[in-house]
């Protein structure tokens, strides 16, 4: 039996004490794929879920907590297993998300009954949302719908919005934020493939006909665990975590400065504090509910729109997502009671491993735990001027550059703070924080770029949007960046429901200080 890993561990541990950990991404798709009335869209989506599931063993895992006479419930135990599921079924990880008054529940859609449905005057396709906005992002990472270890069950759901977009929705510990754009991207070359005709799945693969998939639909099987049940042209890839990957184990001296920054610097009185420049910034609230709790906000940049400001940043050669780290800084002054704020970029560790140390195809698991490169303390500005946001953003983009000289050899020894702490129980417990000295944070997804040039015949994705149930480290805003060619850039904002009022701030004024990089 497979252990978790540290980091694994960490992640179940947060949601056994109440503070859900679900990562989303939502995409929206070309065409229609998630039409509940039409036959051939469920089977074609079933096939595809089949091949997705069959290939990868992160989305038919479950954890399985080792429970002891000393450890009786699983809030207490740092002892889990990688569990293998015998079974998955469509009903376990598709969620139909339709309202109340239609004439189907967010199991599936049952063909047979549509024409009885119509002729009762019920409504038959209203969706529970619009998009994948602010009020769905809330929905999805409330914590009604925390997905949770130990259940039996599979470790993500893929919610279905509308007839075109889905959100891929999981617990952390399977996968890492890069998983749920290429969950997407694997989703649509399968639909693609198979399509085609390049992928054949039997429509008895699993002993059920997928050709009357519509008529059952939650009942339809995705994947059963057995040498006989086999899916030809699709190699499996297991589990992968940032174990399998990161082999460099941090230094003695790393370690010893991880432990005193955690557990004996917070306890300094703030002006001590302040003398370490290198305080670790994985810290959290104890407040559960605090945690528990938070609000998204959703601002869309138009494609030409975003061009201009990529062109702006070259020019100032400032990085994108520096500049917008310093424009949410500036806008957000007035939410800090102290003089300075830090704010870092998180660092995807499958760009910074050399390739030769993992595949290509470990596209989804949790592969990142060396978050984030740390940039030193910045002035607060109080008054609004353009160039001295731009020298701001210009001394920290060389801050950045740096690290990349040196490969993020400091960046990528972070990865030892979660395989190192002497117990996850107690250092969640431990974990602290305070709205006047919490860092700003940004995760860039970065843009998404299909793999293939789409003809008119393929499906393809033309917007993404990401979400997650809670801010990076309680940061009082994080700020999560995604973009595609014909939507340009979604940016995400997340803060604790505590502090929501630092959204409607940044609603109002972040765009027009990010415009200010124009001239």
């Amino acid at each position: 039996m497979k252990k978790a890993t540290k980091l694994q561990k960490y992640f179940l541990l947060r949601t056994e004490l109440g503070l859900s950990t679900t990562v989303s991404l939502s995409a929206t798709y070309s065409k229609k794929i998630f039409d509940p009335l039409n036959k051939d869209s469920q089977i074609l989506l079933l096939k595809a879920i089949q091949a997705l599931v069959y290939k990868y063993e992160a989305l038919r895992v479950d954890f399985h907590p080792n429970l002891t006479s000393e450890v009786l419930t699983k809030d207490q135990c740092e002892d889990w297993d990688l569990e293998p599921l015998e079974k998955v079924e469509m009903g376990d990880v598709v969620k139909y998300l339709l309202r109340s008054d239609s004439a189907f529940d967010t199991n599936g859609v049952n063909i047979s009954t549509v024409n009885s449905a119509c002729e009762k005057g019920q409504n038959t396709t209203t969706w529970q949302f619009e998009s994948a906005g602010e009020d769905f992002l809330d929905f999805v990472h409330s914590t009604n719908n925390a997905i949770k270890a130990g259940m039996g069950k599979p470790l993500w759901k893929l919610y279905i919005i509308n007839e075109n977009t889905a959100c891929f929705n999981y617990h952390h510990a399977i996968a890492d934020g890069i998983s749920g754009v290429n969950f997407h991207d694997e989703l649509k070359n399968r639909i693609n493939e198979i399509s085609k005709g390049i992928l054949r799945i039997d429509d008895t693969v699993y002993g059920i006909s997928s050709a009357d998939a519509a008529n059952n639909f939650a009942s339809n099987i995705v994947f059963k665990r057995g040498q006989k049940y086999k899916i030809n042209g699709i190699q499996q890839y297991p589990t992968v975590s940032e174990s399998d990957i990161i082999k460099e184990k941090p230094k003695l001296l790393f370690k010893m400065s991880m432990l005193f920054n955690h557990f004996l610097v917070p306890y300094f009185p703030n002006p001590i504090k302040r003398l370490f420049k290198d305080l670790d910034l994985f810290t959290l609230s104890p407040n559960p509910e605090k945690l528990a709790k938070f609000s998204h906000l959703l601002i869309n940049i138009s494609p030409k729109h975003l061009d201009k400001i990529l062109q702006a940043c070259k020019i100032n050669k400032v990085s994108v997502t520096i500049w917008l780290l310093t424009v949410l800084h500036f806008v957000l002054k007035d939410s800090f009671h102290q003089g300075s704020v830090r704010f870092c970029v998180p660092l995807n560790l499958r760009s910074i491993v050399p390739r030769k140390e993992y595949s290509d195809e470990y596209k989804i698991g949790l592969i990142i735990s060396a978050f984030m490169s740390v940039f030193e303390n910045t002035a607060l500005l109080m008054e609004l001027n353009r160039q001295n946001l731009i020298i701001q953003a210009q001394q920290a983009t060389k801050l950045l550059l740096a690290a990349q000289r040196d490969n993020y050899s400091q960046q990528c020894q972070m990865n030892g703070m979660y395989n190192y702490i002497p117990s996850a129980r107690d250092y969640i417990l431990k974990e602290h924080n305070s709205s006047s000295d919490t860092p700003l944070k940004c995760s860039n997804l970065g843009y998404y770029k299909q793999s293939l040039m789409p003809d008119n015949e393929e499906v393809a994705i033309e917007d993404m949007v990401f979400g997650s149930c809670g801010a990076a480290g309680c940061s009082l805003v994080s700020l999560y960046v995604i973009s595609t060619k014909t939507n340009g850039a979604n940016l995400t904002f997340i803060s604790p429901s505590t502090y929501k009022d630092s959204l409607d701030v940044v609603r109002e004024n972040f765009v027009n200080v990010m415009d200010l990089i124009l001239g």
